[in-house]
C-alpha cells in the first residue's frame, strides 16, 4: 500500500476499489470507500475541515465515513480501523 503520512490523506485504488485513506495526528489509519453513497462520485479530502467532501452535490463525511452534511444519508463503507 502507498504510504500515508501522519495528518495526510490519499485516494488509493486497491484490488479495483477506490479507497479514501487518512492517517490522523495520532498515527491511526482510517480507510473507507471513496465512493459517495449519494450518486457514486469520488470524494476528495478537505484538509481545512478534515473531512471527505463529494464534489458533485456537496456531501461531507468525517474521516471514518460518517455523514456530516447531506444529501447523502448513508455513511461510507469502512475498511477497518
Amino acid at each position: 500500500m502507498t504510504a500515508v503520512a501522519t495528518d495526510e490523506a490519499k485516494l488509493l485504488t486497491i484490488d479495483g476499489k477506490k479507497i479514501a485513506a487518512h492517517r490522523d495526528p495520532q498515527g491511526k489509519l482510517h480507510t473507507i470507500s471513496a465512493t459517495c453513497t449519494h450518486l457514486g462520485c469520488i470524494v476528495n479530502w478537505n484538509s481545512a475541515e478534515k473531512s471527505w467532501d463529494c464534489p458533485c452535490h456537496v456531501g461531507r463525511f468525517d474521516c471514518d465515513g460518517k455523514v456530516l452534511h447531506g444529501p447523502p444519508v448513508k455513511d461510507l463503507e469502512s475498511y477497518g480501523k
